[in-house]
């Protein structure tokens, strides 16, 4: 049996397209609690849960005039205009993996690798600025049933993934 705690951090990118800055960010802390089978040596199968803050945000904010087009409606999109994306997963999800590393015997500087999945689906939520829901609605659009169908869209795409994986390297110390 062991735990661990991994983080990213908080990296940001933001990117640029068609007089759009989309600024996202990903935030991923977990602790996570194991029971490792050890097959032969060091190689390991690996169950457990995760509890865990996993987080993608993304913002599309303009840097000129321009338009975007929401559920089929093209709008114009400008200062005072913005959309948010915010993709969460579960707080607790089953973990299944192999992995390489951890035994239980061996005292000193040791390495580790694990690879498996993490049986959650994102959530995606999407939030569109009062400006938009107004040029919306001025064009003869129900502004709050748009917005529901892109984030329709979006989670359908989400969807498609109905796990996410996990990679991590490295190194411990048994005392």
């Amino acid at each position: 049996f062991r735990a661990q705690y991994s983080t990213i951090g908080n990296p940001t990118r933001t990117v640029s397209e068609s007089n759009i800055d989309y600024r996202g960010n990903l935030k991923s802390d977990m602790l996570g609690f194991y029971l490792d089978g050890f097959v032969s040596g060091g190689f390991r199968l690996t169950g457990g849960l995760s509890i865990n803050d996993l987080r993608v945000r993304a913002n599309g904010v303009p840097v000129g005039a321009g338009s975007v087009t929401i559920n089929g409606a093209t709008i114009g999109y400008g200062s005072g205009d913005s959309i948010t994306l915010d993709a969460t997963t579960p707080n607790v999800a089953p973990y299944l993996g192999i992995g390489w590393g951890h035994s239980p015997n061996v005292k000193g500087w040791s390495f580790t690798f694990d690879a498996g999945v993490h049986f959650a689906k994102f959530s995606a939520k999407i939030e569109a600025s009062q400006s938009i829901r107004d040029k919306l609605t001025a064009s003869g659009r129900n502004a709050q049933a748009d917005i529901d169908a892109e984030q329709a869209k979006v989670q359908k795409e989400f969807d498609r993934l109905p796990f996410w994986p996990m990679l991590m390297i490295g190194i411990g110390y048994r005392f």
